[in-house]
């Protein structure tokens, strides 16, 4: 069972729900979470936003065949249907 970021289907302000995940998956925060966590993100912009310590410790990542495979993607919220 995993943990999920979801918006109800019937989200009464939609809008709002797209901007707080969003902000929850940009950059800054995901390195937030990974410096309070020490859970390791594939997450390439976050990087830059990592204490040094984190970045460094790669062991918790994939291996770099499996990174070589991950990609992200970026979701147009007009193109969703539910």
């Amino acid at each position: 069972m995993g943990r999920y970021n979801v918006i109800p289907k019937d989200a009464k302000n939609l809008e709002n729900a797209y901007l707080l995940l969003d902000y929850l998956l940009g950059p800054e925060v995901s390195a937030d979470f990974v410096n309070l966590t020490h859970y390791a993100s594939p997450f390439p912009r976050c990087k830059t936003f990592k204490k040094k310590e984190e970045v460094s410790m790669t062991r918790r990542l994939p291996n770099p065949e499996i990174m070589d495979r991950l990609f992200f993607t970026e979701v147009d919220p007009q193109n969703i249907q539910g």
